[in-house]
C-alpha cells in the first residue's frame, strides 16, 4: 500500500475541493482503516501551473510531522507566512526575553524535581516551536537545542555530565529518527524526566535542604522565592518564614550571602569588579558595589587593592 497518493482535481471538483477531499478521506478510512492527512495546493487555471500547485502541497504536507492526520489546502497566506519562516530559518533566531525565563524555569522544574511542571512547561515550549517552524529539521533542531541547553544550565557534578553528555550522539539519532512530532515530544520529555529523577537521588532530601543545595549551585542564575515555591509547592510567604525559621536569614538575605562571599572569593583570584558581579548574578555592578560594601565596610575595588 503506498504511503503517497497524488490526486489531480479538475472542473467542477477544482471549485469545492474541500467537498471533494473529506469524501476522499472519507473512503480512504473506509478502505483502510486509518486516517489520511490530505494536502492541498491552489487552484491554477492553466496546465501548465500545476507543478506550481503540487509544490504548494508539498509545503503543506511538512505539516504531517506536527499533525498525522486531516485535510490542509494552502492559500495565499501561507504564501506570506511559509516565505519569512524559510527566510528567517537561515540564521539562528534570538532567545527572546519569555524564552530565556521559559528556559529557566524548565531547568530549576528540572532541578528540583517537580514532574507536572516539567511537563506543563514543556506543553509551553511546544506551542512556541511549532509556531515558528513547520518543517520537521527545525523542529527537531529546536527540541534538541531545548535539551542541550537545560543539561549545559543545570550545573551538573562531573559524574552526572558524565553520565547525560556521553550518550549526545545516541540522542541525536533518535531524535532525527522521530517520524512525528508527538514521538519527539514524548522523547526528549522522558529524556528530562529521567534526568530529574537521576539528580533529586543524589541532591539532599528536605524541603530547606534542597533549596540551600541549588542556591549553592546556581547563585549566578535569577532566583526567586516565588518560583521556588511554586516548584516544591509551597506557599511563597509560609516558605520564607519557614526558611528563616531554619537558617536564621531571610531567603534574600541567605541567597545574597552566599553570592557576596563567591564574589570575595573571585576578587581574591584576581577577577575585575564587573566581571564578578555578573558572575554571581547581579547584572548590575552598582548594586553589587551597594551590597558589597555594606556587607564588608569597604568597596570591591578597594577590598581588591588592600589584597596586594
Amino acid at each position: 500500500r503506498p504511503e503517497e497518493m497524488l490526486f489531480l482535481l479538475k472542473d467542477q471538483a477544482a471549485a469545492d475541493p474541500h467537498r471533494i477531499l473529506h469524501r476522499i478521506s472519507e473512503d480512504l478510512h473506509r478502505l483502510t482503516g486509518a486516517d489520511p492527512f490530505i494536502a492541498g495546493g491552489m487552484e491554477v487555471t492553466e496546465l501548465g501551473q500545476v507543478w506550481r500547485s503540487h509544490r504548494q502541497a508539498r509545503k503543506v504536507f511538512q505539516q504531517r510531522f506536527i499533525t498525522s492526520a486531516g485535510i490542509f489546502v494552502y492559500s495565499e497566506h501561507d504564501e506570506g507566512s511559509i516565505s519569512a519562516k524559510s527566510n528567517s530559518s537561515s540564521k539562528a533566531e534570538p532567545v527572546t526575553r519569555g524564552e530565556e525565563e521559559l528556559l529557566e524555569r524548565l531547568c530549576m522544574a528540572v532541578d528540583l524535581n517537580n514532574k507536572t511542571m516539567i511537563n506543563d512547561l514543556l506543553l509551553t515550549v511546544q506551542a512556541k516551536i511549532t509556531a515558528r517552524n513547520t518543517v520537521p529539521e527545525k523542529i527537531k533542531g529546536a527540541y534538541l537545542r531545548l535539551f542541550l541547553v537545560t543539561l549545559e544550565n543545570l550545573e551538573l557534578n562531573e559524574e552526572e555530565k558524565k553520565q547525560w553528555t556521553g550518550a549526545d550522539r545516541a540522542i541525536l539519532d533518535e531524535v532525527y529518527n522521530c517520524e512525528n512530532l508527538q514521538r519527539l515530544h514524548e522523547y526528549l520529555r522522558n529524556k528530562l524526566l529521567m534526568l530529574s529523577d537521576c539528580l533529586v537521588q543524589s541532591r539532599p532530601d528536605g524541603v530547606i535542604r534542597r533549596i540551600i543545595d541549588y542556591v549553592q549551585r546556581n547563585y549566578h542564575h535569577r532566583i526567586k522565592l516565588e518560583n521556588l515555591a511554586q516548584l516544591v509547592n509551597y506557599n511563597p510567604a509560609y516558605l520564607g518564614k519557614f526558611f528563616k525559621n531554619h537558617t536564621g536569614l531571610s531567603f534574600q538575605a541567605y541567597l545574597e550571602q552566599v553570592r557576596l562571599t563567591q564574589g570575595e572569593k573571585l576578587l581574591q583570584a584576581g577577577l575585575k569588579v564587573g566581571d564578578v558581579a555578573r558572575k554571581v548574578g547581579y547584572k548590575d555592578p552598582d548594586y553589587f558595589n551597594l551590597l558589597f560594601k555594606k556587607r564588608y565596610g569597604v568597596s570591591p575595588s578597594i577590598y581588591k587593592k588592600s589584597l596586594k
